[in-house]
């Protein structure tokens, strides 16, 4: 679940501004890694996922092989669509790496020699061990959730992006 900042006002142009927000406060840049953390999350929760399908599907599954061969074949598909989710997911938390910055420019994800542009998404998750951001990439306007966790990032650039969150954006502590 994520809390939307008090403050930010979604504009015609589905931009997100904050209403008399100084944007000469700059934030040094935060590093993120790949993290090993979110890896066995996705692993555990594709699991998780192969158990239910298979409980729920288990009365279908049961009776004679005529009847449940059309049950079979759909339990089959999906538990080989599972891995090829878990690989996609998987590669995607390895490939997650750069430094994230606020400047005049705005958002700026700086990674693989190249600077992503982006839009405040409007939500935000600050917790001690946890800090979820969700922007919008400015030239594709595609959604990119960043994923700060103990493994990914120090604890002192976690600490201060939620101080600096909680600070100028109006965040309360939860």
């Amino acid at each position: 679940m994520f809390a939307q900042i008090p403050g930010f006002r979604k504009t015609t142009d589905s931009t997100a501004k904050l209403a008399g927000f100084n944007t000469d406060l700059r934030l040094e840049a935060v590093t993120l890694y790949p993290s090993a953390l979110l890896r066995y999350a996705l692993i555990g929760v594709h699991l998780m996922m192969a158990v239910c399908v298979t409980f729920s599907l288990l009365p279908q599954l049961l009776p004679s092989p005529s009847i449940a061969l059309g049950w079979w074949a759909f339990w089959l598909l999906l538990m080989l669509l599972l891995p090829i989710s878990l690989a996609c997911h998987c590669r995607r938390v390895a490939t997650t790496q750069g430094t994230l910055s606020f400047s005049e420019y705005g958002w700026l994800l700086r990674c693989d020699q190249k600077i992503v542009e982006l839009d405040w998404a409007e939500d935000a998750v600050v917790w001690r061990w946890l800090i979820v951001l969700r922007f919008r990439d400015k030239a594709t306007r595609k959604a990119v959730n960043l994923i700060f966790v103990a493994d990914n990032s120090s604890a002192e650039d976690r600490h201060r992006l939620a101080v600096w969150l909680r600070t100028l954006l109006g965040r309360s502590q939860t």
